[in-house]
């Protein structure tokens, strides 16, 4: 499948987050994350699918997060998210914030399970993992 296929299938509607088909230049440093848009605080959001293989049969994916103006010029966040496709559910097992030079700012473990919010990019991420 070609990443314009699976940026349109992610494209369920544009609510929170603003699908790209073809993603620009920019991104090409983000090697082996696909781009799925543009959030509404301008952080740029991508996912690194392929970890399905959790204990129970949930799905997992690395979500990445840049240009958050929250963090700070260069800081990205990456968070290790698994959804339960079944009951439309997630949680996050690990969060890491990097600074710039791509050094650990702050770690956070496992987060109780949650329902994904519709047009997030969470429900994007979930789309995608749960297909």
């Amino acid at each position: 499948m070609s990443l314009k296929t699976l940026l349109a299938a992610l494209a369920v509607s544009a609510g929170a987050i603003t699908p790209m088909l073809v993603a620009p230049a920019a991104h090409a440093q983000q090697t082996g994350w696909i781009y799925m848009g543009d959030a509404d605080d301008g952080s740029r959001q991508y996912v690194r699918p392929g970890y399905d293989n959790s204990t129970y049969g949930y799905r997992r994916v690395w979500l990445k997060s840049t240009n958050d103006p929250s963090y700070g010029p260069g800081y990205y966040l990456i968070s290790l998210t698994e959804f339960n496709c079944a009951a439309h559910t997630m949680h996050t097992i690990q969060n890491e914030l990097f600074d710039a030079q791509g050094n650990v700012v702050q770690s956070h473990g496992s987060y109780g399970w949650q329902y994904v919010t519709p047009d997030s990019v969470a429900d994007h991420a979930i789309a995608l993992a749960c297909r």
